[in-house]
C-alpha cells in the first residue's frame, strides 16, 4: 500500500484549520478573564463561571456538526451544490435555535445556572448580569459554529476559522476600549463581549457566501 499525499492533503486541509479554530476558543476565555480581573476579583470569577456555559453550547453545536459535514459533504462532492448548501444553512438555523433556547433559559433564571458554582452574592450578580446579556445572542454562537462543520463539508474553513479569531480579537479589543477609554465597567465589558459574538455569526454567514460552486470541469 502506497501513502497518497493527495488523500493527506484533502484531510488535512479541512482537519489543521479545525485543530486551529478549537485552539482559539481556550485562549479567548483565558484572554477576557485576565482582563476581567482589572475590574476586581468577583467580577472575574462572575465573568469565569457564566462563560462556562458557553463550552456546554460546544458539545451541542458539535453534535449537530458531526451530522452536519457529512451531509454537506457528501452533496458537495456529489455537485449537487445547491442542496449542499441547503443542509448547511438548514443545519446553521437548528443549532442557532437550540443554542437560542440555552440563551433563553439562563436570561430568565441565571441564578440557577450560577448558583451551581458559588454561593458569592456579588459573584452571582455579576455572572447572572453576563448572561442576561450574552444569553439573547446565544443563537448567534451558535449559528457561526454550527456553519463552521458547513464550511468543513465544503472544504473551505479557512473563512470562518479567520472568523473565529476575528471574534477573540473583537471582544478582546472592545473589552479594553469600554473598560480604559469609554469608562463603563463591567456592563460595558460584557457588551463588547456579546458585540464580538455578533460579529463572529456575521462574518460566518458572510463566508458561506464567499465559497464559490466549483467550475465544472470540460471532459
Amino acid at each position: 500500500m502506497r501513502l497518497q499525499w493527495q488523500l493527506f492533503a484533502d484531510i488535512l486541509k479541512v482537519g489543521v484549520p479545525g485543530l486551529v479554530n478549537t485552539a482559539i476558543t481556550n485562549p479567548s476565555v483565558v484572554v477576557l478573564t485576565g482582563i476581567a480581573g482589572h475590574l476586581g476579583r468577583e467580577a472575574a470569577i462572575g465573568y469565569a463561571m457564566g462563560a462556562r456555559l458557553e463550552y456546554i453550547l460546544i458539545p451541542l453545536a458539535g453534535g449537530f456538526g458531526m451530522a452536519i459535514v457529512p451531509m454537506v459533504g457528501t452533496n458537495w462532492g456529489a455537485r449537487q451544490y445547491r442542496r449542499a448548501r441547503e443542509i448547511g444553512w438548514t443545519g446553521g438555523a437548528t443549532v442557532a435555535t437550540a443554542c437560542a433556547m440555552v440563551g433563553l433559559i439562563v436570561t430568565l433564571y441565571p441564578r440557577s445556572w450560577m448558583a451551581l458554582f458559588s454561593d458569592d452574592d456579588e459573584i452571582i450578580r455579576l455572572g447572572s448580569s453576563y448572561l442576561r446579556i450574552l444569553g439573547p445572542i446565544y443563537g448567534f454562537y451558535g449559528l457561526g459554529m454550527a456553519l463552521f462543520f458547513a464550511t468543513q463539508g465544503l472544504g473551505s474553513v479557512v473563512f470562518t476559522v479567520t472568523a473565529n479569531a476575528l471574534r477573540l480579537t473583537a471582544s478582546a479589543g472592545g473589552t479594553l476600549i469600554a473598560i480604559y477609554w469609554l469608562d463603563l465597567g463591567v456592563i460595558g465589558f460584557f457588551v463588547a463581549i456579546a458585540i464580538g459574538f455578533c460579529a463572529y455569526a456575521g462574518l460566518t454567514v458572510y463566508a458561506m457566501f464567499k465559497i464559490k460552486d466549483p467550475v465544472a470541469t470540460p471532459q
